[in-house]
C-alpha cells in the first residue's frame, strides 16, 4: 500500500503542476495541511466548510471536540 500512496502523491503533485485540479479525500488531517490548497469539510452530504486547510481543519477539530464533550459522560473525558 505504500508505494501506491508514493505513487499516486506523485501523480497529483505532477497533475498541479500542470494546472490540473485533484480530489483527494483523506482523513489524515497533517497529509491535508501539507498538501491541499483548498479543504471541504463534509457531514453527511452536507458542506459544512471549505477553504484554508489549517482554518477548516482547526475548526472541524473544534467540533469534534466539543461534540464530545456534550454526548460523553464526564467520567469518560480524561485530559491528555
Amino acid at each position: 500500500a505504500l508505494p501506491a500512496r508514493y505513487s499516486w502523491l506523485h501523480q497529483a503533485h505532477e497533475a498541479r503542476r500542470q494546472g490540473q485540479v485533484v480530489f483527494a479525500a483523506s482523513t489524515d488531517p497533517e497529509r491535508l495541511r501539507t498538501l491541499a490548497d483548498e479543504v471541504w469539510w463534509l457531514e453527511s452530504g452536507r458542506l459544512v466548510q471549505q477553504g484554508d486547510p489549517r482554518e477548516v481543519i482547526d475548526a472541524y477539530t473544534r467540533s469534534v471536540i466539543q461534540e464530545s464533550r456534550l454526548s460523553l459522560p464526564a467520567s469518560q473525558l480524561h485530559p491528555t
